[in-house]
């Protein structure tokens, strides 16, 4: 199954500790281009998030977005200072005993001071990654799904164009033999003109007909193109990524078609060829979106 390498998928877990979102977006690229925006202290999981997106996609230009929001209370701890609270106590005592007034500390003063901290429980990077990796994986998978989406819709357009290539290539194959025919025919009346008689060494004639014939035959040709056309479809039930080889079986239908188009002198034939032409391009436009 083909895939496009243009595409968008997000995934996202919600939790009491915390909210964490990946969204992937790719166009077509000639190479595996990653770009990630995370906060800083996700710089360590770069690779691995690489390593991990290589198992769905193998180039293109890709974007990946990570945000974590913790929850108010999740991390969080309380943390005291129980010696400086000691120092504080009995600072208070002696100055309460200096200034001769009654001793009366409540517990509560201390929730202002530098004796209570609220800090974040440091995680390490192995339970970081242990929550951030399914997100992840839903996020590409979403993503390859509907790259296969757009996919389908491109292997179904350039079916539909390499048939048309097919008929017209047949059509091509018809009007070859007429084309020589009609060259005898041109060609013996022309010499007869010339002579004013229908007494023509005809075996003159069938020299020059094969002359012809060899400078206008496009059987090896149109038998090359139908190969090319026979292996583009084929490419297109391919499970792997197909969009480089694909390129070149283009290029080589192109160059075939070329040659005939070269051979040619004849309106109709140089027309057909004309239109394959147009289709050949419009393929090779589609295929630059096909991983």
């Amino acid at each position: 199954m083909i895939k496009s390498m243009t595409g968008y998928g997000k995934g996202q877990n919600v939790t009491e500790e915390r909210e964490v979102t990946v969204e992937v977006r790719s166009v077509n690229n000639r190479y595996f281009d990653v770009n990630i925006k995370s906060p800083r202290y996700l710089m360590f999981a770069e690779d691995k998030i690489k390593k991990l997106l290589s198992e769905f996609i193998t180039r293109g230009k890709i974007d990946v977005y990570i945000s974590v929001n913790s929850k108010e209370d999740s991390g969080k701890k309380v943390v005291l200072d129980r010696q400086l609270a000691e120092s504080y106590t009995t600072a208070f005592k002696e100055l309460c005993s200096q200034l001769d007034i009654t001793y009366d500390l409540c517990a509560t003063r201390f929730l202002n001071s530098d004796i209570v901290k609220i800090e974040h429980e440091e995680q390490t990077e192995e339970e970081i990654w242990q929550y951030l990796e399914p997100v992840l994986r839903e996020s590409f998978s979403n993503h390859t799904k509907m790259r296969q989406q757009e996919g389908n819709r491109l292997k179904t357009d350039i079916l539909g164009k390499l048939s048309t290539i097919s008929e017209t290539v047949s059509e091509i194959e018809k009007l070859v033999p007429l084309n020589i025919e009609s060259y005898k025919q041109k060609l013996f009346s022309k010499i007869t003109d010339a002579l004013q008689s229908t007494d023509i060494d005809e075996n003159r004639i069938i020299q020059e007909v094969a002359i012809y014939t060899d400078k206008v035959c496009v059987d090896e040709e149109t038998v090359r193109l139908k190969s090319h056309l026979k292996a583009a479809t084929e490419l297109l039930e391919s499970a792997e990524p197909v969009g480089k080889k694909f390129d070149f079986l283009v290029q080589e239908m192109n160059r075939e078609i070329n040659t005939i188009g070269s051979k040619s002198n004849e309106l109709k034939i140089s027309s057909f060829v004309v239109n394959v032409k147009n289709e050949i391009e419009k393929i090779r436009e589609q295929i630059q979106n096909i991983e």
